[in-house]
């Protein structure tokens, strides 16, 4: 076992080193007052290494700055992002919400990367994306930068879907000094306050941001599911008539524990920055009834949530820049984070809820040391590049404050510390312990270390022709080097339009937990792999309007753990449209974009196809017996994939009144055609209907009527709901800003979200392994209202 990394928190007496600012952008110039054509040429480093204007930029980036973040009346991060960039889609399971871009989306966020200030924060072991996005203060956020589609060739493993880049504020000589917030959501039973100061002088500038939130949930949600064994038509959970409890409240805090965001920065002069950052939060997303809590005699006491997780994360950077000389300058990062991750499930009623013994598969930490090297060099009028080198040290071990023995990562095995002293194999006869016959102990944990080298160039050609090079290397212990290179030309024919042409290739290793594995096992070879080709063409010829086309066409070798080693799952090819148009002036901004998605092939890996292995990615190239007395052949159906809608929709318009003080804003997203999730459905009927029935003995084929029965009765009263067809959400804010006297101002909002009562929050499926559908659910979400209070002075 190697050395396991000192915890973070001990080296950070080392962050003078600074920061990679080619990373991150960062800049207080208020975009709203802007025109179209001057957003497009705000230079920009999200997806790159040099600057470049948004429309020469070979990456989709959506850039959400914090006026449109102030209307908005999203309830978290997740629902910002769903309401603006075009195509990203939400869906939720267990551990939360689960974001898709471009046709990938699964039931963890490990292909998307998560950034503050341009330092990656991503999870690698479990869920990827999973701090940040549930937090429901928003008020320490400048912009958030998204990049639709691959960026690994910047930031690394994970980026094959999308990378979502978090600028927070910073120190400002602009009002407010200080500012108080207050917000009540009343649908989630949420209440909120959040504090904000920032002051500078000539050298140092200061700010801080702190919120406390707490949510009891919505009450008695409607989770509609598949439940054959229910003899009325009510699907759903905890209000048929076999209901043992009512549902789970959805978006309540974990235990109670309420949503902490601390941040603060500090600027020394222009060439140092650090930032300091903490975040707590979990909050309850199963579908599932409540539970009693028991006494010590086993008689009921409450009714509880019965599932949830608990995040923490602290993350530590600071960024230095030298320049050089005119033409070129050195800068350097270093930052320092650790995420806790606990996932609870209430099966061990006699304990309390925040017991180890209600601990289910995973408990531990993951601490992470990254370090930047930049250089930047001017060559000529023509070309400059940056080169740069990144090292990367990860150490999983036990929760925070916690001895090995209290680690747990489940991975097909069981990863513990130590089979005798693991506090979850001390009692084997509590209900969700580790399989003793499936155990990987590991000692006091995991170390894992990687280094990269980063380069991009930029060569302008005659005739306004700009062509781009980029790559990234990196080097892992435990999995094959990755190659991830970039090739765009840039062509401004005019000032009015512009036209992007990119060829390149992203690459990522699986989850940590799954890739230690598999390395142990001597196969370290398989990386998923994205081929794309990408045009984007923005034009200005219209007055006030700035129009984007972008195609691209995505070739993808889907990689997954199997249980014992890294498999191609599928190869896919997939071809998409993002239209993108925006009206902007006097006082009205008006934005349409839509989205089209057309998996032009999904082919499965044939060695795979055994019966036994389920594809979630799609029912188009299947084979999988279910389970169950009588199993039944599902075989390949439909063309879509899997949890995605062939198009998508949205809709963002501002009025502003009086003066700027009075803004009203409607939002609106539209997911249409869920085909390939429907698919699962339709595989089933025809699997059924298919069935040679004279194979059965007479016992069996009363077994299989039965099922058939109860699958057709599922299948009419989902029917009945037209679930997934066309799901459309409508949401609304009006913000007032009251200027109280010279020195101080208020600013009231009220929200409303889904003000059609119309939109569904589907749940993820990995495909299904009963005798019906049993992915097939959703959320009916509420209608609900929200009102705030910010206090500036």
């Amino acid at each position: 076992m190697k050395k396991k990394l000192p915890r973070i928190f001990t080296l950070y007496t080392l962050i003078g080193l600074g920061a990679n600012t080619a990373l991150a952008s960062g800049t207080d110039d208020d975009y709203f007052a802007l025109s179209l054509k001057d957003l497009l040429n705000i230079k920009i480093n999200t997806g790159s290494l040099i600057e470049a204007a948004e429309k020469e930029s070979a990456a989709g980036i959506t850039i959400i700055d914090k006026q449109e973040i102030g209307l908005s009346g999203a309830k978290n991060l997740a629902n910002l992002l769903e309401q603006h960039v075009p195509g990203l889609l939400l869906m939720t399971h267990s551990e939360g919400d689960k974001i898709g871009l471009r046709g990938q989306i699964a039931a963890e966020n490990y292909k998307l990367l998560l950034l503050i200030n341009g330092r990656n924060i991503t999870n690698y072991v479990y869920e990827g994306v999973i701090t940040e996005i549930d937090q429901w203060e928003l008020g320490d956020i400048e912009r958030v930068e998204v990049i639709r589609g691959p960026g690994s060739v910047t930031y690394g493993t994970g980026a094959v879907a999308g990378v979502i880049n978090i600028i927070t504020k910073t120190a400002s000589t602009d009002k407010p000094t200080l500012s108080v917030g207050v917000a009540r959501n009343d649908t989630y039973r949420s209440d909120g306050i959040n504090l904000q100061y920032n002051k500078r002088d000539d050298q140092l500038g200061v700010y801080g941001f702190v919120s406390y939130r707490t949510s009891d949930g919505l009450n008695n949600p409607d989770y509609r599911t598949m439940a054959p064994a229910e003899p009325s038509d009510i699907r759903y959970i905890g209000k048929g008539t076999i209901a043992n409890a009512g549902p789970q409240d959805y978006l309540a805090d974990t235990f109670g524990r309420p949503q902490i965001k601390a941040h603060l920065g500090v600027d020394i002069g222009e060439s140092i920055k650090t930032w300091l950052r903490y975040t707590q939060s979990g909050q309850t997303r199963s579908f599932r009834e409540k539970v009693y809590s028991l006494d010590e005699a086993g008689d009921p006491i409450a009714l509880i949530n019965g599932r949830g997780l608990q995040t923490r994360s602290l993350a530590m950077s600071a960024e230095y820049n030298l320049p050089i000389s005119d033409i070129s300058s050195f800068s350097s990062s270093l930052t320092l984070d650790s995420q806790e991750y606990i996932r609870y499930d209430f099966s061990n009623r006699q304990f309390d809820m925040d017991s180890s013994n209600n601990i289910r598969d995973y408990a531990f930490a993951q601490d992470r040391l990254r370090a930047v090297f930049m250089y930047d060099q001017q060559h000529s009028d023509v070309f400059n590049s940056v080169i740069g080198y990144e090292y990367s040290a990860i150490a999983v071990g036990a929760p925070w404050g916690k001895s090995d023995d209290y680690l747990w990562i489940k991975e097909g095995v069981d990863i513990i510390s130590d089979a005798n002293t693991s506090v979850y194999l001390k009692n084997s006869s509590l209900s969700g312990r580790p399989n003793r016959n499936r155990l990987e102990p590991v000692g006091d944990g995991l170390d894992f270390h990687t280094h990269s080298q980063l380069l991009e160039a930029n060569y302008l050609l005659p005739d306004t022709h700009k062509l781009v090079y980029a790559h990234r290397l990196d080097f892992s212990d435990v999995a094959k080097q990755m190659y991830s290179p970039r090739l765009s030309l840039v062509s401004n024919f005019n000032s009015n339009n512009t036209l992007v042409s990119t060829l390149q290739r992203a690459q990522r290793m699986m989850p940590l937990r799954a890739q230690y594995l598999s390395d142990k096992n001597g196969d370290n070879s398989k990386n998923e792999t994205l081929d794309s080709l990408e045009l984007s063409f923005t034009n200005t010829s219209l007055q006030s309007i700035v129009l984007n086309l972008r195609a691209y066409y995505n070739e993808i070798s889907a990689v997954g753990y199997t249980g014992e080693r890294l498999e191609l799952l599928s190869e896919m090819e997939l071809f998409g449209l993002e239209l993108d148009a925006t009206y902007k002036k006097n006082q009205v901004t008006l934005s349409v974009n839509h989205t089209y998605l057309d998996p032009l092939d999904v082919t499965m890996n044939p060695a795979l196809k055994t019966g036994n292995a389920r594809n979630n990615i799609s029912f188009a190239d299947y084979y999988y017996n279910t389970s169950g007395r009588v199993p039944i052949l599902l075989e390949s159906y439909g063309e879509g994939l899997n949890n995605w809608p062939t198009n998508i929709t949205k809709f963002l318009y501002t009025h502003s009144f009086l003066n700027n003080r009075l803004k009203f804003h409607l939002n609106a997203q539209i997911n249409w055609d869920f085909d390939g999730s429907y698919d699962e459905m339709e595989m089933y009927q025809r699997a059924y209907d298919s069935f040679d029935t004279n194979t059965l003995s007479p016992a069996n084929q009363a077994v299989f009527a039965q099922q058939k029965a109860e699958f057709e009765r599922e299948r009419y009263l989902l029917d009945q709901e037209d679930a997934f067809g066309m799901d459309y959400n409508l949401n609304a804010s009006i913000t007032y800003l009251w200027a109280f006297n010279q020195d101080t101002d208020v600013l009231v909002k009220l929200s409303a979200e889904n003000l059609f009562n119309s939109s569904k929050r589907y749940n993820v499926s990995t495909g299904s392994s009963r005798y019906y559908p049993e992915r097939l659910e959703y959320l009916e979400k509420p209608q609900a209202y929200s009102l705030s209070l910010l206090v500036n002075f």
